[in-house]
């Protein structure tokens, strides 16, 4: 194919690190070196001192009446009448949580850590991201904070420095709505706007105006683009020219001669474009996408319903060289 023109919730865990453990042991021994220690056997050390702590221990480490204090690995009894010492204790538990919460969204996406002079590199990356994991309380809001983590290790360098600024401010209902409108974004760049309020209103777009990832949002003063051309190789012998757009790893697409028949103009779409930081961190969100293609398509087309019963779509075997599945495609629904 020859291309012509341009382009959930979390996860609720204790502070019980021994289970997590033994269910990812590549990906949370990796993070668990990464954030507290540089030698793989001071992190073991470290968990090992956590688990031989006793019931009695624990309890008082949850009731806030003592503290565990891994610089020195002892108990500190807490003031219990003092109200600035209970605050304070709280704080730091709750810091605590938040901090391993997000550490074990991203273990889950990291099959092994990259070598010691990469590893090097992610230092200032990864200060800065343990700085603000512990202030990160929603599910939400940490499975994307874990899954920039795990993005960065990686591939380092993927994740910018500012763009962390931008992520580290986003709200429970903005990651929920991020999540949404990535499912119609198109060339890894705009989010496509129907003008119909659906699935994505108005109120949405200007939360992500506000939050940083998407650029000059303003209802009415909307950006246009038409579909880009390819010619589509269906097999060895026989190529047809094609309008499409690629959302995801899928190729929606109509076939040039169909519509020129039809007397119909080629179809376009108006688009809010993303951020830098929207960019980013749609690379990391569309990994775990699983919105139907058919409901996507139709969304697309809720302004130009005219043209849904000549839309197909398949699979893109590699985006970078524009390849896609021609013996998968399949004819849009339009009901």
């Amino acid at each position: 194919m020859t291309d012509q023109s341009g382009e959930s919730s979390g996860i609720n865990v204790n502070a019980d690190l021994a289970p997590v453990l033994t269910a990812t042991p590549t990906g949370i021994k990796y993070i668990f070196n990464l954030l507290f220690g540089k030698k793989h056997a001071e992190a073991e050390r470290m968990l090992k001192l956590a688990e031989a702590q006793n019931a009695v221990d624990v309890r008082k480490i949850l009731s806030g009446e003592a503290t565990y204090d891994h610089s020195n690995h002892k108990l500190t009894t807490a003031n219990t009448g003092d109200p600035k010492l209970l605050v304070a204790e709280k704080v730091r538990i709750d810091e605590a949580s938040n901090l391993i919460e997000c550490s074990i969204q991203a273990a889950a996406y990291i099959e092994e850590g990259p070598d010691a002079a990469k590893t090097e590199e992610l230092e200032d990356f990864v200060n800065r991201w343990k700085n603000e994991a512990k202030f990160i309380s929603s599910n939400a809001a940490q499975a994307i904070w874990g899954r920039v983590l795990a993005q960065e290790v990686s591939s380092p360098g993927s994740i910018s420095l500012r763009t962390l600024d931008v992520i580290r401010n986003i709200s429970k209902i903005e990651a929920i709505n991020f999540n949404n409108i990535c499912n119609y974004v198109a060339f890894d760049k705009v989010v496509i706007d129907n003008q119909k309020g659906k699935p994505v209103s108005n109120e949405v777009f200007a939360s992500m105006r506000d939050a940083g990832l998407i650029a000059n949002f303003t209802p009415g003063n909307y950006r246009a683009s038409r579909w880009s051309k390819t010619n589509l190789e269906i097999s060895e012998n026989d190529v047809k020219p094609a309008l499409y757009v690629r959302c995801g790893e899928f190729f929606i697409f109509i076939y040039e001669d169909e519509l020129k028949s039809s007397k119909l103009d080629d179809p376009s779409f108006c688009y809010w474009e993303l951020t830098m930081a929207g960019r980013e961190l749609y690379k990391i969100v569309q990994k775990s996408m699983n919105a139907k293609i058919e409901d996507v398509a139709k969304a697309i087309f809720k302004s130009d319903e005219q043209y849904l019963s000549f839309a197909n779509y398949t699979r893109y075997i590699d985006v970078e060289k524009n390849q896609v599945d021609t013996a998968s495609i399949t004819k849009i629904p339009n009901d």
